[in-house]
């Protein structure tokens, strides 16, 4: 395939590194979603692997959906987009093995979904901000996102990051559970491969039943409320205050890339 590629993966061991390289600060497109669908359906990951390790590429985790790609969609195609996306979360995080995120950089928005889809996040510590910030365009979670805020985030944490939509650094990350731990840098990869080799050690089978015990139950909750979200969440996108929100921010992204 010409170009480079969105999404790579790599076998460490048993483990499987599977890398968002998009570029565009590794946010959350049409095909970007497709690729990581695609990933976890393909081998290593679906066959091999004992564990899984989510990480991005320089600055970004990801900054969540691609502004300036969604833009463009009408009604139908934000609909399929937002089944996709609700897909990806749920499938990643009912994953039967270990899953580690590495969050090397940035992860707002979509992307610090993704990282909560995991069973542990290594934060780089230092300039990496982690959020959700989706309230300040005037809409909710998507679904997916908010059972799984919910069942993770607890009490005052949950009303400070969701209700808060700030972005939130080292420290206050750690404080609000967004991340479980923080190392340099240079060293994100190397310990979520520690933690997913940890993980990974004990029978597969005793982790999936325990693993889906606890998060089966949220799927369920996904499903149940799926179609009903899906039009009010599209809703609240095509309405006049989001759609000015994200027009000022899709210009700003533009002015920037011509820069």
């Amino acid at each position: 395939m010409a170009g480079r590629a969105n999404v790579v993966v790599e076998q460490v061991d048993e483990v499987a590194v599977l890398r968002i390289q998009r570029g565009k600060g590794n946010s959350l497109s049409p095909a970007l979603i497709e690729e990581l669908l695609d990933a976890l359906r393909a081998p290593p990951i679906a066959e091999s692997s004992r564990a899984l390790v989510l990480t991005g590429e320089g600055r970004f985790f990801s900054t969540g959906l691609d502004l300036v790609e969604l833009s463009k969609l009408d009604r139908a195609g934000m609909l399929l987009f937002l089944d996709r996306l609700q897909g990806l979360l749920a499938a990643l995080y009912v994953f039967g093995r270990p899953v580690v995120a590495a969050v090397n950089g940035h992860a707002v928005a979509g992307g610090c979904l993704l990282a909560l889809c995991a069973d542990w996040r290594v934060l780089a510590r230092g300039e990496a901000r982690m959020g959700l910030n989706e309230i300040t365009l005037g809409l909710p979670l998507p679904q997916a996102g908010l059972e799984i805020t919910q069942e993770h985030l607890r009490g005052s944490a949950y009303a400070e990051v969701v209700f808060g939509g700030q972005t939130h650094g080292t420290d206050d990350a750690l404080r609000l559970t967004l991340a479980d731990e923080a190392v340099e840098p240079d060293r994100v990869v190397e310990r979520a491969l520690e933690r997913a080799r940890s993980f990974a050690r004990h029978p597969s089978v005793a982790f999936h039943h325990m693993k889906a015990a606890v998060r089966d139950p949220v799927l369920l909750r996904i499903r149940a409320k799926h179609d009903q979200h899906e039009e009010t969440w599209v809703d609240l996108w095509f309405s006049p205050p989001a759609q000015q929100r994200i027009q000022e921010i899709r210009e700003r992204l533009l002015a920037k890339k011509s820069e």
